[in-house]
């Protein structure tokens, strides 16, 4: 079969573009092409230059994958750069054009959409048109919320948009104009000789300084507070955007408008994919016909990169940690009991070790997670204050001091107004700009636990595969696609998204019982390779 496979992140980037759903897409791809079927792909949102026309342009060949990106694309990916423009996810004559003559070019017997961001629905119904098969796979929100995470104000959870009306103020854009020019200069210094550690290094300049700004303002800001300000949100959301919309703006037509349009569109797709139950659940809910919707959980490359070392990694890890457990050749619940009677006998204890991976936006939680460390002391202290500390919490107030934590998350300094302070409390603190993918064993080897706190209904975070097929228990948000991965004390624990008291005593349990790390990891399945999942895929093509 010729299949093509359309996302806005450029195949070959992999994770360093378009995270999580590229590297699947990536390994999808790969897998059916080592299959013996031709596979294509083409990008739309991301590539910009300075010629003042869309065009299409071939990208490098990557393992056997023909690549093709639109550059200048009028609409920005990821999708809520445009924001402003609804119906232009609708329809958009000058990308549609290119994508039609490239159907009509290639021919391809399946289309396959990961998502339209930098496209357009109508390309769905031109694929359709033109006799593809075509399946569309449901990564995220974006087909009801250009927003992309289905969150009000990045801070709740949007249940009901209110006909449109409640998009009108619902973010503050980037800006259009910046944005594209920050693209062309970044295309234009990565083909420069070591280009892109150039521009990685500007970037990071850039964020240190927009952290010291955020710093500032956050001490502007809380003086001209009133007393009452809402309590629980992050401190940079409990500043009221003074440049709300004009209720009466008529756009709140046009968001109810594309949100039909685009689930029209879904269902002209011979076949939708939701990555987990809950996202098959709320699309059939929003108007997609149920026998289009089919769960599939995807596969995930790190399960296939980590099968042939995990036990051998685990074990050195083991033989670090547990120095004073006894006989290293016991099974795995004899080790954890040890481990519990050393501490309880006095041995001294390491740092936990405590990552997170992503990116650094609110809706990925890594704020959240910050925020909660810097609150935990004055939560332990009303918690001791209101007679609520147990035995278990007798060291609660010094649980800081027992957490290593290691953050390795694209944008992560513009965060430096939280990791600072944090940095003074914590035992100690790892921070790096994003991460590359094939690191990934050495990077998570050696952890005690993931930490996975997105406050969007996450479809069914890539991170969550990657830490479970190096056996790393995961402590996730019970929200989203996650809880058809982690079941809570049994492979993992699941704490009240968006609740810091929670995410706090669920911290503090795993510091203060470490046995529990191991009866964790002994319950986590090998996860699902992307050979046993192009092989469901291809599966799926046939029945189209």
């Amino acid at each position: 079969m010729k299949i093509l496979y359309v996302n806005w992140a450029p195949l070959w980037r992999g994770a360093e573009v378009g995270g999580g759903v590229n590297i699947y897409s990536q390994s999808m791809a790969v897998k059916l092409s080592e299959s013996g079927h031709r596979l294509f792909s083409i990008s739309a949102g991301f590539a910009y230059d300075f010629k003042n026309r869309a065009y299409i342009k071939r990208g490098p060949d990557f393992m056997g994958v023909k690549n093709y990106e639109i550059f200048n694309a009028p609409n920005i990916a990821p999708g809520f750069f445009n924001y402003e423009n609804p119906m232009q996810d609708v329809s958009e004559p000058v990308v549609e054009k290119l994508f039609d003559e490239f159907i009509k070019h290639i021919k391809p017997d399946i289309v396959h959409f990961h998502n339209i961001e930098g496209f357009s629905c109508h390309c769905i119904e031109i694929s359709v048109r033109r006799g593809c098969k075509t399946l569309f796979s449901l990564h995220n929100y974006h087909p009801v919320c250009n927003q992309i995470y289905l969150l009000y104000k990045d801070r709740d959870i949007c249940n009901d948009f209110n006909n449109g009306y409640k998009c009108l103020d619902c973010i503050k854009p980037p800006s259009y104009s910046k944005e594209i020019m920050k693209r062309r200069i970044a295309f234009h210094v990565n083909r420069l000789p070591f280009g892109d550690r150039i521009w990685r290094k500007l970037q990071r300049i850039a964020g240190l300084a927009a952290g010291f700004s955020a710093t500032q303002n956050v001490n502007r800001l809380l003086k001209k507070l009133s007393s009452d300000k809402p309590s629980g949100l992050p401190l940079f959301y409990q500043a009221i955007n003074q440049n709300k919309r004009d209720i009466s703006d008529n756009r709140h037509i046009l968001y109810g408008k594309r949100r039909k349009l685009i689930i029209e569109s879904l269902n002209q797709a011979h076949m939708v994919h939701a990555v987990s139950d809950f996202v098959r659940d709320f699309y059939i809910s929003q108007g997609v016909k149920s026998h289009l919707v089919t769960t599939c959980h995807i596969g995930n490359k790190m399960a296939e990169v980590s099968i042939g070392s995990v036990d051998s990694l685990l074990q050195d890890k083991g033989k670090r940690d547990c120095q004073n457990t006894g006989d290293l050749s016991e099974n795995k619940k004899k080790m954890a009991i040890s481990y519990s009677e050393a501490i309880n006998n006095g041995a001294t204890r390491k740092p936990l070790k405590i990552i997170f991976l992503g990116i650094s936006s609110q809706p990925k939680g890594l704020p959240f997670l910050l925020e909660t460390l810097l609150s935990m002391d004055k939560h332990n202290s009303e918690m001791a204050g209101k007679g609520q500390q147990n035995i278990a919490e007798i060291k609660y107030n010094k649980i800081l001091k027992q957490i290593s934590l290691h953050i390795h998350a694209r944008g992560v300094w513009e965060l430096y107004h939280l990791i600072e302070p944090l940095s003074k409390k914590l035992s100690s603190i790892e921070v790096h700009d994003g991460y590359d993918f094939n690191n990934l064993p050495n990077i998570l080897c050696g952890m005690n636990y993931g930490v996975v706190p997105p406050l969007w209904y996450d479809n069914a975070p890539q991170v969550v595969f990657e830490m479970m097929a190096m056996k790393v228990p995961v402590i996730g948000a019970n929200i989203g696609g996650i809880p058809d991965f982690v079941k809570d004390m049994s492979n993992g624990i699941l704490f009240n998204p968006g609740d810091r008291s929670d995410l706090a005593s669920k911290i503090s349990m795993v510091v203060n019982e470490r046995a529990l790390e191991c009866q964790l990891r002994d319950n986590i399945k090998p996860m699902k390779t992307p050979a046993q999942h192009a092989c469901e895929l291809q599966r799926f093509y046939k029945e189209i």
